[in-house]
């Protein structure tokens, strides 16, 4: 009986085929989304989450990095510095730049420029891929997909705001898709760009009683932001998700009613073209529910396939992007693919479901009419 049933959803590869591309694309657009997303979040994570950044101050009203406004008066962090269970207290200065190569005419990015204590102090890049981390006047360190896109190296000259600097480092993780980071010291002359500082970055004494401390400073300073590490950054994954996932909720239902309408259609073309050959199965004494069985395991091949092709070219998508043009950074979790494979799974199997409910309507007489 099976093999009748194969028999009589043979011969349509070609539709079978493209219904099974249309899912393996639709596989592939909501992965790429979810590892972009990824690989931000994951990033941004890193980046505020390093070991000894154990507290963010900001100016009242400034609660991430992301959109930050306001400027705190450098003489708070050397009150700060002074208090109980604090072992040190660093600036950061953040500001928007422009960024142009001396090597490309005309071509220039406007970049998140992160001003830090270097070489060691906090809040600096969490993660070199090369070179070292920028100390001192004229030197930065530049992410990964702005040097690309900048057609710079290391070592390599960089304008930035006019100024004449040299990229020591290049940094992962600190692609925010619409702008990446570059990193320099604060006392280098880019802190004539804006006077005072953006951020406080503080790290509190082993083993001292780090909600006590930040409980203090909040007293001692209650017009400033006092933000813990988890919280401050929470409030930058709220901030890039902000954008990134009304987009992202809309790409994966557009992806999986697309795999839905086409699996649908492929089950409603078996069912009506192959009335003869179902209806020859029921007269034969199959049931509606074993053909109907048949049909679903049909299906599930398809999306079997299907998911399978979507997942392995979002793999080689991935890779070729890293290895040619490292703009866009893709990074998928395993809860990512399960979500994808259960999202596009579960509406291709209901969407199968109302074409298989008409088999009730083939007459095994259609048999010996056809």
């Amino acid at each position: 009986m099976r093999r009748l049933i194969a028999k009589g959803l043979g011969g349509r590869a070609l539709r079978a085929w493209i219904s099974v591309s249309g899912i393996a694309v639709s596989t592939m657009l909501v992965l790429v989304l979810l590892g972009a997303y990824r690989s931000v979040s994951t990033g941004i994570g890193e980046y505020l989450g390093q070991p000894g950044a154990d507290y963010w101050i900001a100016p009242r009203g400034t609660d991430n990095l992301i959109r930050s406004s306001g400027l705190l008066e450098p003489g708070i962090l050397d009150e700060i510095r002074k208090m109980q269970g604090v072992d040190r207290v660093d600036p950061i200065l953040r500001a928007f730049v422009r960024a142009e190569s001396p090597g490309m005419q005309g071509a220039r990015l406007t970049l998140l420029g992160i001003q830090f204590r270097g070489p060691d102090g906090l809040g600096g890049p969490a993660m070199l891929i090369a070179g070292t981390m920028p100390h001192g006047q004229g030197e930065v360190a530049l992410d990964r997909a702005a040097a690309h896109r900048l057609d710079t190296r290391l070592d390599d000259n960089l304008s930035v705001n006019g100024i004449r600097v040299k990229v020591v480092g290049i940094t992962s993780g600190t692609n925010l898709l619409a702008t990446q980071f570059v990193f320099g010291d604060i006392d280098a002359d880019l802190q004539r760009i804006v006077p005072g500082v953006s951020f406080g970055v503080i790290r509190t004494t082993a083993g001292t009683d780090m909600a006590r401390v930040g409980a203090r400073i909040h007293a001692r300073f209650p017009d400033i932001e006092v933000m813990d590490r988890d919280s401050f950054t929470a409030n930058n994954l709220r901030e890039i998700g902000a954008g990134f996932l009304p987009m992202l909720l809309l790409m994966s239902m557009l992806g999986a009613t697309s795999s839905a309408l086409l699996v649908a259609f492929l089950i409603e073309g078996v069912v009506e073209q192959r009335r003869a050959s179902l209806a020859v199965l029921l007269a034969t004494g199959a049931t509606t529910g074993s053909i109907a069985a048949g049909l679903a395991l049909h299906v599930a091949k398809l999306l079997g396939f299907g998911l399978l092709f979507g997942v392995v070219a979002a793999h080689i998508l991935a890779t070729v992007i890293d290895l040619l043009a490292p703009v866009i950074p893709l990074r998928y979790a395993i809860a990512d693919l399960a979500a994808v494979v259960t999202l596009l799974a579960v509406s291709g199997l209901l969407a199968a479901f109302v074409p298989l409910i008409r088999l009730k309507n083939i007459d095994p007489l259609e048999a010996f009419r056809a």
